[in-house]
């Protein structure tokens, strides 16, 4: 299924009956291009997660991730199928990981905050050419995803002294920082314009 072809058909269709502009037409082509193609990439991490018994560690590592993706930024695909075909790879991964985990070592902790903290101080916010971010914001979310990771360091480390959550599932969240902190750096971007070079034959975008 070609989503930006889907997307934009029915952005084409919409704008003609409301007598959108051309502007208008493309925001709306963009929202629709938004929500297909994250509603098709959620719904197979959610079918993955109920086929293979690891919903509980999937949902973890989908709001770890994006929680701190959304603030830090980061690499992205510059095809629909390269985003699906990585995340469901990563995201499927580190859920079966997780599920067979059934302690958090205090170093899996240790570990997961240094490596996100040297890459927030490096790299974050990481820009993408879906979403450039402007010079008097670069600050900001520098030191909003400094504090999310020491919001997120603190809960995780609350609930693994007193078990509001499985193991499995505080596992997976910190793989998911891991996952990030790859995902903030050049070696992140690289990847993803490996994956469109093989998905789509073209490249992706640099880490500039």
């Amino acid at each position: 299924m070609d989503i930006t072809k889907l997307s934009r058909n029915m952005a084409k269709t919409v704008g003609e009956n409301l007598g959108y502009t051309e502007e208008e037409t493309d925001l709306l082509r963009f929202g629709f291009e938004i929500i297909i193609g994250e509603g098709l990439k959620l719904a197979v991490l959610i079918a993955i997660a109920l086929i293979y018994d690891i919903l509980p560690e999937m949902l973890s590592v989908i709001i770890t991730f994006f929680t701190f993706r959304f603030i830090s930024g980061g690499a992205h695909s510059s095809s629909h199928e390269g985003c699906l075909v990585i995340t469901t790879l990563f995201f499927t991964g580190i859920a079966l990981v997780s599920s067979n985990c059934s302690s958090v070592p205090g170093t899996l902790l240790v570990i997961a905050f240094i490596i996100s903290a040297v890459a927030i101080t490096l790299w974050a916010p990481a820009e993408n050419k879906n979403r450039p971010i402007k010079p008097e914001k670069r600050e900001k979310l520098k030191i909003l995803s400094y504090i999310l990771l020491v919001v997120w360091v603190l809960g995780v480390s609350i609930t693994t002294y007193f078990p509001i959550f499985e193991s499995e599932v505080i596992f997976a969240s910190a793989l998911a920082v891991i996952l990030q902190a790859f995902i903030l750096s050049p070696a992140g971007f690289r990847l993803m314009e490996y994956t469109d070079v093989i998905i789509k034959g073209k490249g992706g975008e640099n880490n500039a």
